[in-house]
């Protein structure tokens, strides 16, 4: 066989372990997440499914909102699974709604059907949707928080670092801002230049429109560390040290970045692969979204 159709074969296989690997911890580092506290929803707490942010939107650009009578700020989840998988359903954050937060938790585009940057154009138009509609909600917006794991941790990073950049904020409620006043960031590809080399239709290569190795500037424009200035909010970056999906890395590489621009950040690298301590996890992100978002 060609040599070079022996090669895509493999890069082909080693994806399909990649996607497959990253759901299975994902899901396990979710549900533990979700489980640090064995808090139930508070029975004030209304719950608002599938709104549609866009309007004639796919149904993949619809949220949830668990809106908390007592919050004085709002929480927004982003799911992970490759870009490829995944949904709003159960975010892990709920747990914080006990203390002190409202929380919405955000479906968008998979890049099976819309490469970068509809992912993070939608979260940005979930964001504006919030604001815009907060009062009918029950949402206080002044401050937002936004998380979000693996794939999701990736588009987090760049909403968080990609304020004023053009192009990004599309469609309705223009008027509104779409920036954040912290993130964190879970086992998130940063910087996707660290990929040498993609399969053709990996998830990789879906969400950039070619191959790493064929499409650096395309990786980079798809890089949370190209953006990151100043005016990003205080963020929180938590990797595994022997993640084989992400290396720590991607962290390692936002961090020194951001720092050089002066923004607050912390990066915690765990001894652990791509399913990070839950117990460890959920405290740190509730005391972190306590100290940014309390004024």
């Amino acid at each position: 066989m060609n040599p070079s159709k022996l090669l895509h074969i493999k890069l082909f296989r080693i994806a399909v372990a990649i996607v497959a690997a990253t759901l299975l911890t994902c899901a396990g580092q979710l549900r533990a997440l979700a489980q640090y506290s064995g808090q139930p929803i508070p029975k004030d707490v209304r719950i608002t499914r599938n709104i549609p942010y866009v309007r004639g939107g796919t149904e993949r650009q619809t949220l949830d909102v668990y809106a908390n009578p007592k919050a004085k700020a709002l929480l927004i989840w982003v799911h992970g699974g490759s870009w490829t998988q995944g949904d709003k359903k159960n975010p892990p954050i709920l747990p914080l709604l006990s203390k002190g937060f409202s929380i919405a938790s955000v479906n968008y585009r998979y890049v099976t059907t819309d490469p970068y940057p509809a992912q993070v154009q939608d979260v940005k138009a979930a964001i504006r949707y919030l604001r815009a509609n907060a009062t009918a909600l029950g949402l206080v917006t002044q401050n937002i928080g936004l998380a979000g794991q693996s794939a999701g941790g990736h588009i987090v990073a760049l909403v968080g670092t990609t304020s004023g950049a053009p192009g990004l904020d599309v469609g309705e409620y223009l008027t509104e801002s779409s920036e954040v006043q912290a993130v964190v960031v879970m086992s998130g590809p940063t910087d996707l230049t660290l990929y040498r080399k993609s399969a053709p239709n990996d998830p990789l290569s879906l969400l950039i429109g070619g191959t790493v190795q064929d499409s650096q500037d395309k990786a980079k424009a798809a890089s949370a560390v190209t953006y990151a200035k100043g005016t990003a909010p205080p963020f929180l970056l938590l990797y595994g040290e022997r993640d084989p999906l992400v290396s720590p890395t991607h962290g390692e590489n936002l961090e020194r970045v951001l720092k050089a621009a002066g923004v607050p950040v912390t990066l915690q690298v765990f001894k652990a692969e791509h399913q990070l301590p839950a117990r460890r996890v959920g405290p740190m992100v509730t005391a972190f979204f306590t100290k940014n978002l309390s004024d």
